[in-house]
């Protein structure tokens, strides 16, 4: 892949590299969630996270630079028909049936005075 095609993505390479999750880091993540997290909770999910964080830290030395960006990882398309009207206009019939019509709407008897 040539670098104008990369151009036409506008790419931007952020150096972001996973950092340890700490108990302050989990704190400010739970107030803004709005979780209740016990202390047992907490150390749980600052090691559970920590441990995710560890498995993904091989990605970030990946080389990726001839990868082109995905819009959906399927490429497929719907298959469209034609934009036709296929159910009938039963306007005219549904008139006709009526007891009173006028320009296309319904004649009721009054109900409320």
């Amino acid at each position: 892949m040539d670098q104008d095609t990369l151009d036409d993505w506008n790419i931007v390479i952020l150096d972001v590299r996973p950092r340890a999750m700490d108990q302050d880091t989990l704190n400010h993540l739970a107030a803004l969630a709005k979780l209740q997290l016990s202390s047992d909770e907490m150390n749980r999910f600052t090691h559970s996270i920590n441990d995710i964080l560890t498995f993904i830290q091989p990605l970030q030395h990946i080389d990726t630079t001839q990868v082109v960006p995905l819009v959906h990882p399927i490429e497929a398309t719907q298959p469209l028909r034609d934009d036709v009207p296929t159910a009938k206009d039963w306007r005219q019939e549904a008139m006709s049936l009526a007891a009173a019509s006028e320009q296309n709407h319904f004649l009721v008897p009054q109900v409320i005075d």
